[in-house]
């Protein structure tokens, strides 16, 4: 079975390709070619070969203003449904989105790795994990800020050897990169926090893979105190992913210690983006949105884009708490990257190239490179005049906004949705989503 996408504006940035009309053949789940007027199989050979008739049969897709790009990438997000109380499904909330590949941040560790990899062998989209260093993942866990278990509380479930030999097990077809949380609310009230992060480092160096790391409400300092001491981002190398870059609470990567960015409101004219963030980036350390529930603010990201700190990709944090607002889905968190300011290109190679290139995957997806996946997403960039919140209810007029108009996985075309309430202004929704606006450190006057 053949596709051609025709007439669509190609965006890959792997290639290096800035909206150019472009047409692009699929052909056996793979990309066949990209180019300029390509004609269906059979009408190339002229109807005469034996194997162009084998192939005649040809979808055509007229991608007519629509921007064709790679099948989008959410390299965080929790997919692990009766693994965790956070886990949602990818082939629906993420896949008619758009999202092609997602990549599971910590749901299982090694004690339920097994479980959850049945589960992404049963899935449509491609599934790829960083797992938890801790053995129990987040089995028993929500959010940072909700009142659960943490998988920090008790250090043995951080064995960095049953981590390690799982890894050796998956790393050839799941397991991508290790995911540790930091906050105190998940370590015994912050007392286990800087050996987990240690010993998560060290499972990461072991197995030359990349760490993420969710730091808020954190006991641990962003520079270490201690000659021995860690501190985030300060410990994190070169290809270490920061994730929930942009949130506004403890933590932050505003630099908190000016009285202006705290008590009502932040005069973001005085503050700035902490120094050891700033030689954390030089250093090679990535910036993940992480959307999610709580992990974005307006104030922090505009604060952060004046210093020239942008996101390194671009992600939801899919779950049960965030699908339905404010993260939405991936198409949403994109175009509240392009209302701050960032080229569509950029957005764009935030959630294909990037997020393939840190998961080591861009010889599988991530470009439309022929031989490679056929995994393509058509967008439309839409006229809209909307108040969009963050995830205290901080709003911003948007005026565009980026929505699926055709996926294909492995050159199969699957059905789009679109948000059913978008935005969400249900009564429940933004008190819960209001509550936790007096614990910012960082936000709007």
């Amino acid at each position: 079975m053949a596709v051609l996408i025709k007439n669509g504006s190609v965006v890959d940035p792997a290639n290096e390709i800035r909206q150019q009309k472009l047409d692009v053949l699929l052909l056996d789940g793979r990309v066949a070619r990209i180019g300029p007027a390509i004609l269906p199989p059979d009408q190339e050979h002229g109807g005469s070969d034996a194997h162009a008739r084998v192939q005649c049969e040809c979808e055509v897709f007229d991608a007519s203003g629509c921007v064709v790009c790679p099948g989008l990438v959410d390299m965080h997000v929790h997919c692990f449904p009766g693994g965790t109380p956070l886990g949602v499904d990818p082939d629906r909330w993420c896949l008619p989105r758009g999202v092609t590949t997602v990549m599971d941040a910590g749901s299982a560790g090694a004690a339920t790795f097994s479980q959850f990899l049945g589960y992404c062998k049963s899935r449509k989209t491609r599934v790829l994990s960083f797992i938890h260093a801790s053995r129990v993942g987040l089995k028993n866990s929500g959010c940072a800020t909700v009142d659960l278990p943490g998988e920090l509380e008790c250090l043995d479930d951080v064995n960095e050897e049953q981590c390690l030999e799982c890894i050796r097990d998956h790393r050839d077809t799941t397991i991508v990169g290790v995911k540790v949380r930091l906050s105190s609310q998940l370590s015994d009230n912050g007392k286990n926090e800087e050996e987990a992060l240690r010993r998560a480092l060290s499972i990461a160096s072991k197995a030359g893979l990349p760490l993420m790391v969710h730091y808020s409400f954190s006991t641990v300092p962003h520079c270490p105190e201690t000659e021995s001491g860690l501190g985030v981002p300060s410990s994190l190398g070169k290809g270490s992913i920061l994730t929930h870059a942009y949130h506004g609470f403890k933590s932050t990567i505003i630099d908190t210690s000016s009285s202006s960015a705290n008590g009502g409101g932040t005069d973001s004219s005085s503050v700035k983006v902490h120094p050891c963030v700033l030689e954390a980036k030089k250093r090679g350390v990535l910036l993940d949105i992480g959307h999610g529930m709580g992990g974005f603010s307006w104030t922090v990201a505009e604060i952060a884009i004046r210093e020239g700190i942008w996101p390194d990709t671009i992600s939801t944090d899919h779950h049960t708490d965030s699908v339905n607002g404010p993260a939405y889905d991936l198409p949403t968190v994109m175009s509240k990257m392009l209302h701050l300011g960032m080229p569509l290109y950029d957005v764009i190679r935030a959630t294909t190239i990037t997020p393939a290139s840190v998961a080591r995957q861009e010889h599988v997806f991530g470009s439309l490179s022929p031989g490679l996946s056929a995994d393509v997403t058509l967008l439309k960039v839409q006229d809209c005049d909307v108040e969009l919140e963050d995830c205290q209810m901080q709003m911003r007029r948007v005026t565009k906004r980026l929505v699926p108009v055709a996926v294909w996985r492995e050159g199969e075309r699957v059905s789009v949705s679109v948000v059913d309430e978008w935005p969400n202004r249900s009564k429940e929704y933004v008190r819960k989503q209001r509550s936790e606006r007096d614990m910012l450190l960082v936000k709007d006057n």
